[in-house]
């Protein structure tokens, strides 16, 4: 029987946070939640191997692609997404080591299809549905 994956949602938002956690309830998935950058390192140096990181952008403490690259150095197979309200340029880092474009989901998206591209990022899959990529932020 294959394990379960487990992943990383980092998301500020706590409202949106509680409707993504009640949404995701049912989804098969292991999900843990934070709602910091330090809850989510916390979270991470507990939980063992990560198998994704799906993160907002901006945060208040440390922002998504930090984060990204922190849990990186620990994990270095870990798979990375980003969503984001909107983008910032100036977030653009490029020391990302970066294979292919990381996967990006736009705000506000519905709950099927936020488990759609859990599941296709998951399974190493470029989510057709939301060709936006994070790779200019790397660029």
């Amino acid at each position: 029987m294959k394990k379960p994956e487990k992943i990383l949602l980092v998301e500020d938002d706590l409202e949106l946070l509680k409707a993504l956690r009640e949404h995701l309830k049912g989804s098969g998935l292991k999900i843990k939640f934070a709602a910091t950058s330090a809850e989510a390192l916390k979270i991470a140096s507990s939980a063992g191997e990560l198998d994704l990181l799906l993160t907002d952008v901006l945060l208040p403490d440390l922002n998504g692609i930090e984060l990204a690259k922190k849990l990186l150095a620990r994990q270095p197979g870990l798979k990375v997404a980003f969503m984001s309200g909107y983008l910032r340029p100036s977030l653009a880092d490029p020391e990302v080591p970066e294979a292919a474009p990381t996967p990006f989901l736009q705000k506000p998206f519905s709950g099927k299809t936020l488990t759609v591209f859990i599941r296709k990022c998951l399974q190493g899959e470029a989510p057709e549905d939301h060709d936006q990529t994070t790779s200019q932020l790397f660029e």
